[in-house]
């Protein structure tokens, strides 16, 4: 199952809009996203796999305080994400 598939599942089960990062190793990159998260209104950060999470240094310096304000959760399998949001 693809990223663009989760997102879509995600959306239309909870009606809301989240950021779905899976396997990405870069805590800078986590961090920029998370704060993109914030600009454009998002409702959540859902990160799966070895995506890194708050808190870490290297996430909050490009966050900028905004992993604070944008909920986000973790899980180990995309497919245990997609099961919770459907349980909702």
């Amino acid at each position: 199952m693809d990223i663009l598939t989760v997102i879509v599942i995600i959306s239309t089960i909870c009606r809301m809009k989240a950021i779905i990062l899976e396997n990405i190793r870069s805590l800078n990159n986590v961090g920029a996203i998370i704060r993109t998260a914030d600009a454009a209104g998002f409702d959540r950060v859902v990160c799966i796999g070895y995506t890194p999470t708050p808190p870490r240094k290297e996430i909050t310096k490009t966050a900028l305080g905004a992993e604070n304000w944008v909920p986000w959760e973790y899980y180990e399998k995309i497919e245990d994400a997609i099961n919770t949001y459907r349980e909702q």
